[in-house]
């Protein structure tokens, strides 16, 4: 019995070093660099800097907004309401389209990046246009409500959006 006590010592306090020496060798620190990332780009393309990105911005939306789900569907909707305005005025049809946004917004409400992936239901689209649209709205577009800090938003999106202001 002591020996089975003592084997089982031996193997615990071994993989608790390892695990220990692997963390301190891979540290995930919120303070890293921003990833070389495009403003906008499809899930998959940048794994290991998405990531990271991942890492940074580690608060939601939902946190920022005291954990009231109903004002971050609002904050959330309004964003997709000015997206698709913008997309009217520079003619860029978004209906029919329905997709996986992550967006991961600054503490100035400015977006840092967007990644999107089509859901299976959504209506064909050519990516490349679709991400220079999601670039150039990014460019200068700002949250309206006001940020304590950076954070992301993942959630589905479909276009035309019902809800209206």
């Amino acid at each position: 019995m002591n020996r089975v006590l003592i084997c089982f010592l031996t193997i615990a306090s071994y993989c608790i070093s390892t695990s220990a020496f692997a963390q301190a060798a891979f540290p995930i620190s919120k303070y890293q660099e921003q990833p070389n990332l495009p403003k906008a780009f499809l899930l998959g393309e940048y794994e290991r800097p998405y990531e990271d990105l991942i890492n940074i911005y580690e608060k939601s939306m939902l946190n920022l907004c005291e954990n009231n789900i109903i004002r971050t569907h609002e904050v959330w909707n309004l964003f997709l309401i000015d997206m698709e305005e913008y997309s009217k005025q520079v003619n860029f049809d978004l209906n029919g389209l329905k997709l996986y946004l992550n967006v991961f917004f600054n503490s100035d409400g400015s977006i840092q990046n967007i990644v999107y992936f089509p859901k299976p239901n959504c209506k064909n689209i050519i990516f490349e246009h679709l991400t220079t649209f999601l670039v150039a709205f990014s460019k200068n577009y700002k949250l309206k409500y006001p940020l304590t800090d950076k954070c992301s938003h993942q959630s589905n999106a479909s276009f035309p959006n019902f809800i209206r202001r």
